[in-house]
């Protein structure tokens, strides 16, 4: 059987019987194609849910292992002397990513290679092995949701195992780099860029006691910032993280990245992740690290005492090299949550990340059993303006919609959560399109579905018109802020973000999730069960329709009943905190913060 393992066609053998290695390999779009001929598919491995916990905690063994050990060689490549930490801010959260990717991907290959007889595969020629190596962290997150990179990755993991007969096939990959993304945040300089820049850094000027505290991409809108930023007597300026030029890629350095190879391994999976961290590491933190440096210390405010951020730590190589200075030096790192599922579901990847490199870190509501840092509650900046803007209420609703929530996730995995992420999700796009189909023909006609901004070649929206033609799509560009002032009834199909806005703008709201890829922490759980009993969560599509079609003439009725208000407030102090006085909380809790900045040392 030929196995073919991505969605690349010019790499798959159609003149004998072919193994699929996931569902990612099979475009909805190409099915004209791939359906006329004889298939099979591998089961992914991670539908075993109970395997996906036990493979969360060896993973997260393997990072800390591994981090310490290229800890030690960055600090040997460089000449320099950093902590432990200053390393787990700047590379850490890229090796987290990379060792559940390359995890996901070998496990994939085991289960065909235990499973099915594979006698033959495609892959990339060997000496394209330096050729996929990244610029930065952003350009990371594009190259490991495309079948280009998955084939490379693949086809690597075979060489090294060692067990699948392969032919190495030429392909043309001078494209490659001028399909690449330019970095995060970065562009061609023009004037509004460079006010921007401004504004957002103007305040690394100001005498030391009227910027002590940097803000980054906090998710204040512009007037709450301002208002915090002079009740805490320092200069206002936008939190956005500063336009940067762009630069021309940098030259690879092989000699320096075979210096990265830790050929020290417990099984075949670490000595798999050894050898392959030099082919992968993003140039941000090797080649152009000293020009990265330099960037950061010209764009960032010089050393303020807090830096605060919602989001800048996880794709923003700049700030995070910025910020690990910062720190070493003896600023305070405090990271806000950025969105949905921290602290609900029952594991969480970036959290974990989040939890490891802030000093102090604030949730919206919920408190963790065990964390490094300082965990305290404060008002959600994302949610102030749905949940405290004016004119709130049915009141206000003209044309009111029934809407529902679509979301989607990448066909090749990233990282591990409790959601159902990788080829999981084409089970959760039938399980939207059954609950569609539950519906009366009527509400169907009257329901607007709001795709994800991406579709990651899952043509989720195809896939759903095609069983359920009478459903609406919302208008693009039109926000979900926008949506929720004209909002009557609003259908939820994930615990994310968008379920958050939805309660804290106190819209009526449904809940339906696929549970058994849902994993919740024990705390959450009790609060969906006090949900489910108010007619807001469900787990069983005929139910969930059932009360969508109950409630949807009057939803409002249901919704003002005190159960429910009860229900769904005892959600929001956990999961969805604000307060109408967020601003003198914020302003106590950062004038406090400040206060104690400066003595911090890094973990060694």
């Amino acid at each position: 059987m030929f196995l073919a393992t991505t969605a690349i066609e010019d790499f798959w053998d159609t003149s004998r019987e072919i193994l699929f290695l996931g569902e990612w390999c099979k475009l909805y779009s190409r099915r004209h194609f791939w359906s006329r001929f004889e298939s099979r598919t591998v089961p992914y491995h991670w539908l075993d849910r109970e395997k996906l916990a036990r493979d969360y905690v060896y993973l997260d063994r393997v990072y800390e292992h591994y981090l310490r050990l290229l800890a030690v060689r960055l600090n040997e490549v460089h000449g320099a002397d950093h902590s432990l930490q200053y390393w787990r801010i700047v590379v850490g959260w890229w090796l987290r990513c990379f060792v559940d990717i390359l995890f996901d991907r070998y496990e994939s290959l085991c289960k065909a290679l235990a499973e099915f007889e594979v006698d033959s595969t495609w892959t990339l020629p060997q000496n394209t092995r330096h050729a996929f190596a990244p610029e930065n962290f952003s350009e990371f997150q594009t190259l490991f949701a495309s079948d280009i990179y998955n084939l490379f990755l693949s086809g690597r993991i075979i060489h090294r195992i060692g067990e699948f007969p392969y032919v190495e096939r030429e392909t043309d990959l001078s494209g490659l780099h001028a399909q690449r993304p330019s970095c995060a945040r970065l562009g061609n300089r023009n004037l509004k860029q460079d006010l921007i820049n401004v504004l957002a850094t103007g305040g690394r000027f100001m005498p030391d006691g009227l910027r002590d505290i940097a803000f980054v991409n906090s998710y204040f809108g512009v007037s709450q910032l301002a208002k915090l930023q002079l009740g805490l007597g320092q200069y206002p300026s936008l939190d956005v993280e500063p336009r940067v030029p762009a630069q021309p890629p940098i030259s690879l350095n092989a000699n320096q990245r075979e210096s990265l190879d830790i050929l020290t391994s417990e099984d075949e999976f670490t000595h798999l992740l050894a050898l392959s961290l030099g082919e992968n590491l993003p140039k941000v933190y090797l080649e152009s690290y000293k020009n990265s440096n330099a960037d950061a210390a010209r764009y960032f405010p010089t050393q303020p005492r807090v830096i605060l951020t919602a989001v800048s730590h996880l794709s923003n190589d700049l700030f995070k090299l910025w910020a690990a200075q910062c720190v070493e030096n003896g600023s305070k790192l405090a990271i806000e949550q950025h969105g949905g599922h921290r602290g609900s579901g029952l594991f969480n990847r970036p959290l974990d990340h989040e939890l490891q490199i802030a000093n102090t870190y604030y949730s919206w509501g919920w408190q963790p059993s065990t964390a490094r840092c300082t965990v305290k509650t404060q008002p959600a900046t994302k949610l102030i303006s749905l949940a405290h803007g004016n004119g709130r209420g049915a009141g206000r609703r003209q044309a009111a919609k029934l809407y529902m929530n679509l979301s989607s996730y990448p066909r090749y995995s990233i990282y591990l959560y409790s959601v159902p992420f990788g080829a999981v999700w084409l089970q959760s796009i039938e399980f939207q399109a059954a609950f569609l189909q539950a519906l009366p023909t009527a509400i169907r006609r009257d329901l607007v579905c709001r795709p994800y901004m991406i579709d990651y070649g899952w043509d989720e929206v195809e896939r759903l018109t095609e069983r359920v033609p009478e459903v609406n799509l919302a208008a693009s560009g039109e926000s979900w802020h926008d949506c929720l002032a004209t909002a009557d009834l609003v259908v939820e199909t994930n615990n994310q973000t968008t379920l958050l806005e939805s309660l804290a703008a106190d819209v009526p709201t449904v809940l339906i999730l696929q549970s058994e890829f849902w994993e919740m922490t024990p705390e959450a759980d009790g609060c969906l069960n006090q949900l489910h009993e108010a007619g807001i969560y469900f787990d069983e599509i005929e139910a969930a329709a059932a009360h969508v079609s109950e409630i949807r003439k009057n939803p409002w009725d249901w919704w003002r009943q005190a159960d429910v208000q009860e229900a769904k407030d005892e959600f929001c102090n956990r999961y969805a905190y604000t307060r109408e006085d967020w601003l003198s909380l914020w302003k106590s809790e950062l004038q406090s913060l400040r206060r104690t900045a400066g003595n911090f040392k890094a973990a060694a």
